[in-house]
């Protein structure tokens, strides 16, 4: 999020156009300073902080998604799942960190079966 001295002190979080992206913090100044149209030196830049990583919050779905870690009846009925069913194509990047993360945080398998979808593509 962006606030600019004297010409958005009180940015609101909710607001997206108060937002901006970049690949590290220089990047987001300088896309910010062209956005607003104002001198950098006047940018004070406010990292979201309810974000997780994606390839982190992947790893931890098969038991956050069930109100872990919280004794709740979800977690106690459906955890773990029987079937995984996905594309082959994430299968490192996604399915095994949920079986490492569940592993580690629940001594479980987050599921039994992985199955496999065919992917069509074209050239």
């Amino acid at each position: 999020m962006v606030k600019i001295k004297g010409k958005l002190d009180n940015p609101d979080s909710a607001n997206k156009e108060h937002w901006v992206v970049g690949k590290s913090k220089e990047d987001a100044l300088e896309r910010a300073a062209k956005k607003f149209k104002v001198n950098k030196s006047k940018i004070t830049l406010i990292q979201d902080e309810d974000v997780l990583d994606t390839w982190y919050s992947s790893g931890i779905l098969p038991f956050s998604s069930l109100r872990w870690p919280d004794d709740h009846a979800d977690f106690k009925e459906f955890f773990p799942t029987a079937l995984l069913e996905t594309g082959h194509d994430i299968l490192f990047f996604w399915v095994a960190r949920m079986v490492m993360m569940t592993l580690e945080v629940t001594d479980q398998l987050p599921f039994k079966e992985v199955f496999l979808h065919a992917i069509v593509r074209d050239a």
